[in-house]
């Protein structure tokens, strides 16, 4: 009786030893979802201000209606006046 308690503890230590590794490995995997969804945030603002930024770009380099072929290629204000 005493070898069968004794295989049925042991059997249930290793079990509860298995279970305690998986927790482990759980929260492990929750805190990188947890690192992985505020990078996923933090990046996703960046692009938005990013392509907020190409559109401002892209609005300023659109030529206006009157501008002539020379001055579309320059940007700046200094590179109109020496052209």
């Amino acid at each position: 009786k005493n070898e069968k308690l004794r295989a049925e503890m042991t059997k249930v230590e290793n079990a509860f030893s298995d279970y305690r590794d998986k927790h482990e490995i759980q929260v492990g995997l929750v805190t990188e979802l947890g690192q992985k969804t505020t990078e996923i945030a933090r990046l996703t603002e960046e692009m938005r201000k990013l392509q907020e930024e190409l559109g401002a770009l892209q609005v300023s380099m659109t030529p206006v209606e009157d501008e002539s072929e020379a001055a579309r290629g320059l940007s700046t204000r200094t590179e109109l006046v020496e052209r």
